[in-house]
């Protein structure tokens, strides 16, 4: 079995910008687990677990989505949120994307549908884990002022990736890649 997802990969500034935020929480949380920078990712579409003849649909499915010029998908991070979670709060950067790349996440869908992948049923919020598990202060009721990024980026690359579990944390790896 395969745990997959189709992910939109970040250029480098956007990278940086969403490190040094981790930097700021890292020193003001009491715990917290922060996502690897090379992981850092905008999820267009969890898939979860499944079998080789099914990666091999998707893998069809990806190959043949119709893709636009890489610039027409763009991001920008505009804020950062949190999910309230019992073992520490998820910390996450909300994004700010392109109508193409909003189309492009409905594209898969209906794709995905297709070959018997069916939507999780909630509606797609577009943003990128940036921690887990964080523990604030008591007096800390607000997250802090982190670095936005002021301009829009296009995405590095539209990936099918694995997700696999291992002893230094989650590994992705690129199955098919569209831009790069």
């Amino acid at each position: 079995m395969y745990r997959i997802f189709i992910a939109a990969t970040i250029v480098d500034s956007q990278r940086e910008a969403l490190v040094r935020s981790q930097q700021m929480l890292h020193k003001l949380c009491h715990k917290v687990g922060l996502t690897k920078p090379d992981n850092l990712h905008l999820t267009l579409r969890f898939i979860g677990e499944v079998d080789a003849n099914k990666l091999k649909a998707i893998k069809q499915v990806m190959s043949a989505l119709p893709l636009t010029s890489q610039e027409d998908y763009w991001t920008r991070i505009t804020g950062y949120g949190r999910f309230k979670r019992q073992d520490g709060d998820l910390i996450y950067a909300r994004m700010e994307v392109s109508r193409p790349l909003i189309e492009l996440v409905r594209s898969i869908d209906d794709q995905l549908l297709a070959v018997d992948i069916k939507p999780d049923g909630r509606e797609w919020l577009p943003h990128i884990t940036v921690a887990r598990r964080a523990v604030f202060p008591k007096t800390t009721n607000e997250l802090p002022a982190v670095i936005l990024s002021q301009d829009k980026e296009p995405v590095a690359d539209i990936q099918l990736m694995l997700s696999e579990f291992t002893r230094q944390g989650m590994k992705y790896t690129p199955l098919l890649k569209r831009f790069s």
